[in-house]
């Protein structure tokens, strides 16, 4: 029986991946900080696209919920950065 591998090599930082990511996450209105001491960024923006296509995942300390009913502009707009 013959036998398969698959070797994926990826020649860049984990940075590299964050920095290609970053702007498009401030187009969208978001603000980038290091997360505060002793706190957890606990929400995270589930977005297979974001995360297939950048290598890279998004968490927040909270997202903003203008109205109850309807998701917000800014979430949309993240999530439109996986389809990107």
């Amino acid at each position: 029986m013959a036998s398969c591998q698959t070797v994926v090599v990826v020649e860049k930082v984990p940075k590299d991946f964050v920095d290609r990511v970053v702007p498009k996450v401030r187009a969208c209105g978001f603000q980038i900080r290091d997360a505060p001491d002793g706190k957890q960024l606990t929400t995270r923006v589930g977005n297979a696209g974001i995360e297939k296509n950048y290598w890279v995942r998004i968490s927040a300390n909270g997202l903003n919920v203008t109205k109850p009913d309807e998701t917000d502009k800014m979430v949309m707009c993240l999530h439109g950065i996986g389809n990107s």
